[in-house]
């Protein structure tokens, strides 16, 4: 998938998108907060992007889209800047997250290795762990189908305590620089 950014009524080139979830997944609204409400948080906090007299309005959504206002290019840098985490990021690598994220990985292997023993280190050599979190019914995934719901309520799981947790820390970090 591509997508294009429109400025000042010209169009960049296409920009592809190589990470995502299947459009109605179960975790897609979960994993939706996750990662979204935080960035949108900190770019209200701020204080770029466009206003509607004394309210900010610089990034405002619909569904699953996120829309930059800003008066300038600078301006609208300031906003793109603000958070460079990604997906990938936040469920497999995030220090702070470990301890939650170890939990449930090995729960989530303990559930493959009911069907294989080697289907949970297959997935993790061909690098797909985040794609079993996300959507475990992808091509890429060969489990059984018996398996998919507990897969799905554990990556459900393991990203809404995850979300708790980051939320809690940044709450402490901004109260505690104000």
């Amino acid at each position: 998938m591509s997508i294009k950014v429109k400025w000042e009524g010209q169009y960049t080139e296409d920009v592809m998108v190589l990470q995502g979830i299947q459009q109605g997944a179960k975790l897609s609204t979960t994993l939706y907060k996750c990662y979204n409400n935080v960035i949108l948080d900190s770019i209200l906090k701020s204080g770029l992007g466009a206003c509607i007299g004394d309210i900010q309005v610089p990034a405002p959504t619909c569904a699953d889209d996120i829309a930059v206002l800003a008066n300038s290019t600078a301006d609208a840098q300031g906003i793109f800047d603000i958070e460079n985490e990604d997906l990938e990021h936040f469920i497999l690598h995030c220090k702070e997250l470990e301890q939650i994220r170890s939990k449930y990985c090995s729960k989530i292997e303990q559930t493959m290795d009911e069907i294989d023993t080697s289907s949970y280190r297959k997935i993790i050599q061909q690098g797909n762990l985040l794609q079993l979190i996300m959507d475990c019914t992808s091509k890429d995934i060969n489990c059984y189908s018996t398996v998919y719901e507990n897969i799905e309520t554990l990556a459900r799981n393991m990203c809404y305590e995850m979300h708790l947790l980051r939320t809690k820390r940044i709450k402490n970090l901004i109260t505690s620089t104000v």
